[in-house]
């Protein structure tokens, strides 16, 4: 499986807590994406740049779909982030009651030649 799935570091206090998004800076662009609940957001490939998502609140999952051999995933975002290499098309799903907010990080900018329309099939 090319994608990847890693735990998230949480520190957490009296207070609240914190969630390590990311180990390093990503070269792109970070966006806070969000979806109503039974919506779903992105169901797009990029064939020359990788993304990490991360859940911040809410609930939801993520589906990715390698286009060449059919290979489908669905991953629950809940504590984890996880990385969809170039070429793998992806979308986010809220499966919960409220709304869904995501952070995407891309390993470069925004290239609008390189999103290119897939249909990645619900959980």
């Amino acid at each position: 499986m090319p994608i990847r799935i890693e735990p998230l570091t949480e520190h957490a206090d009296p207070r609240g807590s914190l969630l390590k998004l990311h180990p390093t800076p990503v070269e792109g662009e970070v966006y806070a994406v969000t979806a109503m609940p039974g919506a779903s957001r992105g169901h797009h490939l990029h064939r020359a740049m990788g993304e990490w998502f991360v859940a911040v609140s809410g609930q939801g999952c993520l589906g990715a779909v390698d286009p060449d051999s059919g290979e489908v995933h669905h991953v629950d975002l809940h504590g984890v982030r996880i990385y969809v290499p170039a070429g793998w098309a992806h979308a986010l799903f809220n499966t919960g009651d409220g709304p869904l907010m995501v952070i995407a990080m891309a390993e470069r900018l925004h290239d609008p030649e390189d999103v290119f329309a897939q249909t990645v099939p619900a959980p």
